[in-house]
């Protein structure tokens, strides 16, 4: 029952609640679960894009600490965001840098040649018409759209404000579990487990409790 209220993402206070089990039991069940989305995301091969199709990158800090004089600290933690707007879904992954030597061994991992891609400006992107892809950017100081061609990102920008939202509901980079959070963020948004749809959104989630804990 508390990994079904898992699936409901029922807060962790209620669930033990109802459930009538202490508070840590039901957190202990709750990183059970999201052990599992961890592990189903790790285990996704499929790629991104191809050709006529558009996807959207973009890096963010989700953890931004900064010290007296406004500066950001050395331990912030930058994402990168990948989204194919026709299938709708997408991969995030942390990053130690936003560095072209970075971003462009991941982008290659898991987006197809020939795929159109939009970015902002960050001069990191500047490299992928040379790896295979039809690059186009918007400047970001001057609008969210590119007035010329159409060009924008809001798709992962929408999803970026989807997964702050999450995180600071977890209380945010003071939470030791933030990259599980990450896999379930984008565990949920994969498999589309929208509060339509609670008894598929289960019979799944189960389905893959047997894949990872085979009897």
């Amino acid at each position: 029952m508390i990994c079904n209220f898992w699936v409901l993402k029922r807060p962790v206070t209620a669930t033990a609640y109802e459930t009538e089990n202490s508070e840590v039991s039901a957190v202990q069940w709750y990183n059970y679960c999201r052990d599992v989305s961890s592990w189903k995301m790790n285990s996704l091969t499929q790629v991104l894009g191809g050709v006529g199709v558009i996807v959207h990158i973009d890096e963010t800090v989700l953890i931004k600490r900064k010290c007296n004089r406004g500066r950001l600290q050395s331990n912030q933690q930058w994402i990168l965001g990948i989204y194919d707007t026709t299938l709708r879904k997408g991969y995030i992954e942390a990053i130690p840098n936003r560095s072209a030597g970075v971003l462009l061994p991941i982008i290659q991992r898991l987006v197809l040649p020939g795929t159109t891609i939009h970015t902002d400006e960050w001069s990191a992107y500047r490299q992928l018409s040379n790896h295979g892809y039809i690059h186009h950017a918007v400047n970001h100081t001057e609008g969210f759209r590119n007035p010329v061609d159409g060009t924008h990102t809001n798709s992962i920008e929408s999803l970026w404000s989807r997964l702050k939202r999450r995180i600071r509901a977890v209380n945010g980079s003071r939470n030791p579990m933030i990259y599980s959070y990450l896999d379930e963020f984008m565990y949920r948004n994969w498999f589309n487990m929208t509060m339509k749809t609670p008894m598929r959104n289960w019979e799944v989630f189960l389905q893959y409790i047997r894949e990872r804990y085979p009897l």
